[in-house]
């Protein structure tokens, strides 16, 4: 449940605000690739990943201290980072709403 929320508010907010995620400067490549710098200099590691409507995949690396980046992977197989960050956390579902 964690999981789906997560991405369902990444999706919401990529949707929500294209201009603001074109002015960010990408930086694009092979998904693998990126994957393998993420690891090496920051040590973060796939976390949450999910399948967008137009077949793109959205996912979130992290590591232990809260790093983050969100990668996004076009339908064509190119992946771009389009946000990264601190002090990723988990939202616990509760049965009436989210506990904040």
């Amino acid at each position: 449940m964690k999981i789906t929320l997560a991405a369902a508010a990444i999706t919401a907010i990529l949707i929500a605000t294209p201009a603001a995620t074109q002015q960010l400067q990408r930086v694009c490549g092979e998904r693998a690739k990126i994957l393998a710098h993420l690891n090496k200099n920051y040590g973060e590691v796939p976390y949450i990943v999910g399948l967008a409507a137009n077949g793109s995949v959205l996912e979130i690396t992290r590591n232990t201290a809260g790093s983050w980046t969100l990668l996004y992977t076009h339908t064509d197989g190119t992946s771009c980072v389009v946000g990264s960050g601190e002090s990723l956390q988990t939202i616990s579902a509760e049965p009436n709403g989210i506990a904040l």
